[in-house]
């Protein structure tokens, strides 16, 4: 993604001029703040920078919101209630909600603290940045009712974020965005904030209960048609106490055709580009087998490795061997089976023994720096 598209939807997904222009400093004036902030983003923003006819486009409106933000902000500063911004309102058919803090800036969407009027619980709401994504939060409520619907398991449902809400709404420029809400989650990690507390890897005995736990919700998922489509790091969360493991976002998720097929994913995550097996990057139609090679190259990375062939001497050569059979560029000789692989997984640790099997529980923490 270009630099004038990053800033564009930051622009365009920003819900008052606060997350434009940040709180002031100590001591220094909200005039001064705002100018100086302003100055910077013009420069970043300007048409005259881009010479492409879509960067270009894309400038001229990013400029246009920054100039809306810039006059608003000003007139906060000249009332003298810079920063005491009122918290939004959003009325469904269901409930009405109170939009608080930015918690999370994602690629599409960005993800706020809520609450729902007369009632206690925290939530979230996920709101698409610009009303192109509208469809792509769409596409991860339907993913996510079908998880949860009642001809599911039960006891695969904790396995999935739980849909409270969805719906489209006009924010305050007129612009229609489509919202998610869903609980907040608490004491979770993501396997991206795991191995920056672990640099070196966890070790393989922590990642095989995170992997045999992520192979159940994929055999669920797929065996109701749905392919996640961006099985990456930031995507797999754990509660480590409880050995908790979740896939979220949703967003590039597809139901299969009625012949079990998929179409080429038409949104693939800019963080994890590189990621992708090779039907992916060559537009070819996806499979279970690319959820596989994307979850498989996520444990590498957990166990330390940004590769299979880097892994350190501590990860069991069967181990390696193992996912080295998970991730063959050749799709059509990748595994395709999750509940097959979790099968395979455990006759495996069975054949490698102690300390990995019997199985049993070994504690985990994510020490926090």
């Amino acid at each position: 993604m270009s630099d004038i598209a990053v800033v564009y939807r930051q622009l365009a997904g920003a819900k008052n001029y606060l997350e434009v222009f940040g709180p002031c400093d100590h001591g220094v004036k909200p005039e001064v703040h705002i100018k100086k902030v302003y100055r910077r983003l013009a420069r970043n923003v300007h048409p005259d920078k881009y010479a492409q006819t879509d960067e270009k486009d894309m400038a001229q409106e990013a400029f246009k919101l920054l100039g809306r933000f810039f006059e608003t902000a000003k007139k906060a500063a000249a009332r003298g209630d810079y920063g005491n911004v009122p918290k939004v309102v959003v009325a469904t058919r269901r409930a009405e909600y109170e939009v608080g803090e930015l918690l999370v800036r994602g690629e599409i969407a960005d993800i706020y603290a809520a609450t729902k009027r007369a009632t206690s619980g925290d939530l979230v709401m996920k709101i698409a940045r610009i009303p192109l994504d509208n469809d792509l939060l769409a596409t991860e409520a339907r993913a996510l009712t079908v998880l949860r619907d009642h001809n599911g398991d039960p006891k695969l449902h904790p396995f999935f974020p739980e849909l409270l809400d969805s719906f489209v709404y006009r924010d305050e420029h007129s612009v229609h965005r489509r919202a998610n809400v869903q609980g907040r989650l608490e004491g979770w990690y993501t396997l991206k904030e795991v191995r920056a507390a672990y640099p070196d890897g966890v070790s393989p005995l922590d990642m095989a209960w995170i992997w045999r736990r992520l192979l159940w919700l994929l055999g669920y998922a797929h065996e109701r048609g749905l392919l996640h489509g961006a099985v990456t790091p930031d995507h797999i969360l754990i509660l480590p106490g409880q050995h908790g493991v979740m896939l979220v976002d949703w967003c590039y998720s597809q139901q299969s055709d009625t012949d079990g097929g998929f179409q080429s994913l038409r949104a693939v995550s800019g963080e994890y580009q590189g990621w992708y097996p090779r039907e992916v990057t060559e537009k070819v139609a996806p499979s279970f087998g690319t959820d596989i090679y994307m979850a498989s190259r996520s444990m590498v990375y957990l166990m330390g490795g940004e590769s299979i062939e880097r892994l350190g001497a501590q990860v069991p050569r069967a181990f390696k061997a193992y996912f080295r059979g998970c991730m063959q560029e050749n799709h059509k000789v990748r595994p395709q089976g999750a509940w097959e692989l979790l099968g395979e997984f455990d006759e495996l640790l069975e054949r490698i023994g102690r300390p990995y099997f019997p199985r049993s529980f070994h504690p985990f923490t994510v020490p926090i720096h």
